[in-house]
């Protein structure tokens, strides 16, 4: 059995999604194991102008397992419920902003909440590349330590303006700021999405 998704998007093409549990084709059978042949989850996406998506989801001892067998359709990124970020993805994705000279995207973001915010740099310390913000405090400090705030919205804008015209979801949208600034963050969010075509998907545990 599977479940099956289908839609027409404003053109008139359509899509389908087919979401299915299978046996993997080929396996390591561990005599130890509850299970010797995991069921594997897949998602396998197709619309009429004959392009095709394949996804594998397993799971394995060290976790869950995504395989990519065919090649996205629409660009997606997943962007988890952890407070902050200050992580070296953020630092790449933001480097690959200054190669294009998009950066001006995120400083302008994260002025709703610091205004004093004149640039972003990214610096590398302890071999790992971590994102720093110059608020004219006469030495550039970790966003970071500037608040959960400050951390989360870079991690959602830099997301963003890595996916143009692709799909972003945000798990639990309103983690690490404050409630006066919701506000002002869902409208840049919107301001950048609407910008770059990105379409968001949100999902929150706050009224």
């Amino acid at each position: 059995s599977q479940i099956k998704i289908s839609g027409v998007d404003s053109k008139g093409k359509t899509r389908e999604v087919f979401i299915k549990v299978e046996q993997p084709k080929s396996a390591i059978i561990d005599p130890f194991a509850a299970k010797t042949v995991p069921e594997v989850l897949v998602t396998d996406c197709n619309d009429s102008d004959a392009k095709r998506q394949r996804v594998e989801l397993s799971l394995e001892k060290g976790g869950p397992k995504i395989d990519s067998v065919i090649p996205p359709l629409t660009r997606a990124i997943f962007v988890g419920a952890r407070r902050g970020s200050g992580s070296s993805d953020d630092a790449t994705r933001y480097g690959r902003l200054e190669i294009e000279k998009r950066e001006g995207i995120l400083v302008e973001a994260l002025k709703v909440i610091e205004p004093r915010l004149s640039r972003v740099a990214v610096v590398a310390r302890g071999g790992e590349a971590i994102l720093y913000g110059d608020v004219g405090s006469g030495r550039l400090l970790p966003l970071p330590i500037m608040g959960e705030g400050m951390s989360r919205l870079a991690t959602i804008i830099i997301t963003l303006a890595s996916t143009r015209d692709g799909v972003v979801l945000i798990d639990e949208v309103e983690n690490g700021f404050h409630h006066t600034v919701l506000k002002a963050v869902w409208e840049v969010i919107s301001q950048v999405a609407r910008q770059l075509s990105v379409q968001v998907f949100a999902t929150t545990h706050s009224l």
